[in-house]
């Protein structure tokens, strides 16, 4: 595969000077993960492809930075689920920004949670591609348009005390009550989020969530080969069924309490956002909601766990209280 990377230069311009508003003074770091030769197996081609891509992606943003007078260096670390190594929290942590192109998401960790407390900006960018870059893709968004959508729905959610999730054989309902996380792409001090950026986010009361909803063929990975159904009981993932290959991950992976914790529930807004397969992508595509299971303790809750798995369900309809902000899909505020 041939990647012209002058064509993303663009957007990673754009996001030095106007999502994290770099400063000259700032020391950002860029990390980016990397297979060690007993992992080989464990990954297909496509996987293989994707991380050689993302190696590439953030060389180049390094390369940028530096061009453009930053003070940026470029860190390297195996290929980690969960927390990444010591000596990659402990340099997250000297950081005024970190900017994360990894196979696996950083921002339910404990070194992006210290890393924000320290007032530094994370960056978090699991499974980024190069075609999210380009001129028409999700992480080169009207920001301004983005941040109108997140924020109208953080502030109806921070004075709404329950909200509801309807799809075709989905029904979900959470008791709300926390600060939101309006991830707008717009990174101050002590913020952390995603790029491409585009939802509103909270941590449902524990235990207080119940349910059960469907994720549709193909939403957030090409190995969930069939539908997966999703039942919640006291906020509890009480079974899965279904997924294909991508179901029988996520059985194996809630084998404790702390992991079947419904964690998260968050309402996308990016226009730009178009490719339902990568969940990065697909959990910021505006008519979507999404749920996740596991640690929750960024977003201000109190379940400690090593993972944290987000399920995107699409054409939704949403009420925040009695209020339907959503209806199959469509912003109705």
């Amino acid at each position: 595969m041939k990647y012209r990377l002058e064509k993303i230069e663009p957007a990673i311009e754009k996001m030095y000077k106007i999502n994290i508003k770099a400063k000259k003074n700032e020391q950002i770091l860029v990390i980016n993960d990397y297979l060690e030769k007993e992992n080989y197996r464990k990954f297909d081609n496509r996987k293989l492809i994707e991380i050689t891509e993302r190696a590439l992606i953030a060389r180049k943003i390094a390369e940028i930075g530096n061009k453009l007078n930053y003070n940026v260096k470029l860190n390297l670390y195996p290929v980690t689920l969960g927390e990444p190594p010591n000596y990659i929290a402990d340099a997250m942590k000297e950081s005024d920004v970190v900017i994360a192109p990894t196979t696996y998401s950083i921002s339910h960790t404990k070194a992006t949670k210290e890393t924000v407390e320290n007032k530094g900006r994370v960056v978090s960018m699991p499974s980024v591609t190069f075609n999210m870059f380009l001129p028409r893709g999700s992480i080169s968004a009207d920001y301004e348009e983005v941040a109108k959508i997140t924020k109208k729905i953080c502030d109806m959610g921070e004075n709404s005390k329950y909200a509801t999730i309807i799809a075709p054989r989905t029904k979900l309902s959470f008791e709300i009550g926390r600060k939101w996380l309006n991830d707008d792409g717009i990174f101050e001090l002590g913020e952390f989020g995603n790029l491409p950026a585009g939802e509103s986010a909270t941590a449902p009361t524990e235990g207080m969530t119940e349910g059960y909803c469907t994720i549709p063929i193909g939403w957030g990975s090409k190995n969930l080969t069939s539908n997966m159904k999703v039942e919640i009981k006291h906020g509890h993932i009480a079974s899965i069924k279904g997924g294909g290959e991508k179901g029988d991950e996520i059985r194996k992976a809630i084998n404790n309490d702390s992991r079947r914790v419904i964690a998260e529930f968050a309402v996308g807004g990016n226009k730009n956002a178009r490719n339902k397969y990568k969940t990065l992508e697909a959990e910021k595509m505006l008519g979507t909601a999404h749920i996740a299971f596991g640690d929750n303790t960024v977003l201000g809750g109190n379940n400690r766990s090593n993972i944290h798995v987000d399920l995107v369900i699409p054409d939704v309809t949403v009420y925040l209280d009695e209020t339907m902000i959503l209806k199959k899909g469509k912003l109705l505020i």
